[in-house]
């Protein structure tokens, strides 16, 4: 859906190098086909397949929400009128979504819609 388009574009700009950047070939970055097996590398595509696991548990109307917005960078608008529904309901949507997101992940104190309680 349109989800899986957002996030498969995100895909194709992650294998294409940005001009200038130090990934273009003019820094001292890895060459194509090199794993990054450093500490970081490893923590970094650890919690890539933690969020991107967290995210399919999401029910499917705050998953797209959530896409739209956080990773393809929709505005409200832009997402209503994708989805067919008010900006009102795309901001609840999003702040649900964020919410049993940062549950799944195990970061209940930053979830919204939950308060902060101190010990």
């Amino acid at each position: 859906m349109i989800s899986n388009a957002c996030l498969d574009e995100l895909r194709r700009r992650a294998r294409r190098p940005v001009p200038g950047s130090p990934l273009d070939g003019a820094g001292a970055a890895p060459s194509p086909g090199v794993v990054d097996v450093t500490d970081a590398g490893i923590e970094a595509v650890a919690g890539r397949l933690e969020t991107d696991a967290a995210l399919a548990r999401l029910p499917y109307e705050f998953r797209v929400a959530v896409v739209l917005r956080d990773l393809c960078d929709l505005d409200y608008a832009e997402i209503g009128r994708v989805l067919d529904i008010p900006p009102g309901t795309v901001r609840s949507r999003i702040a649900r979504g964020r919410a049993q997101l940062a549950d799944l992940l195990g970061n209940p104190a930053t979830s919204p819609d939950r308060p902060t309680t101190s010990p």
